[in-house]
């Protein structure tokens, strides 16, 4: 069973690492095919937006959100970053409740900030859907560390030493 635990976290915690690069790029994408299809026309948005046009309102509320998205990407960089770290002090048993609980809470700052638009029918998940997907592994991934740090096992404690045996030799 601990071996079921250290797996599940690993993968739990790698899968948060690599949502939080996909979430990166698909942020800064975006920003960037926001800016390109608002700026060329953003006097005439003005204008059909204050004449009561809904997708000129859309198209207007579009315009705020490339800088908060390149927050939003900086944010799902660092939750990446913070996946990695908490699964290796995980391996190593050093500081799992702080590096989890930070993870936790960029996750949720993440769910918070990020902004939630429709770019076309065809386009995939906004940011904000991204981060509650990111958000729920990471959560998930916190918890299975956690058991995984806290569990005393003869099993987990022999993966620790091992995975300390590599890094120092």
């Amino acid at each position: 069973m601990p071996r079921i635990a250290v797996l599940l976290a690993t993968l739990l915690l790698l899968a948060t690492a690599v949502l939080g690069v996909l979430g990166t790029h698909r942020a800064l994408k975006d920003a960037r095919d926001i800016e390109r299809i608002v700026s060329p026309i953003h006097r005439e948005v003005t204008l059909l937006a204050a004449g009561g046009n809904p997708r000129a309102r859309h198209l207007q509320s579009l315009a705020r959100h490339p800088h908060r998205l390149r927050l939003v990407a900086v944010g799902f960089a660092l939750l990446s970053l913070l996946a990695v770290s908490s699964l290796l002090l995980a391996y190593f048993g050093l500081g799992v409740p702080w590096a989890t609980l930070l993870m936790v809470a960029t996750a949720g700052a993440l769910c918070l900030g990020s902004p939630h638009y429709r770019l076309g029918p065809g386009e995939p998940l906004s940011a904000q859907q991204w981060a509650l997907l990111t958000a729920t592994t990471a959560l998930l991934g916190a918890l299975s560390s956690l058991g995984v740090a806290l569990t005393p096992s003869r099993a987990v404690a022999r993966v620790r030493g091992q995975a300390r045996a590599a890094a120092s030799g």
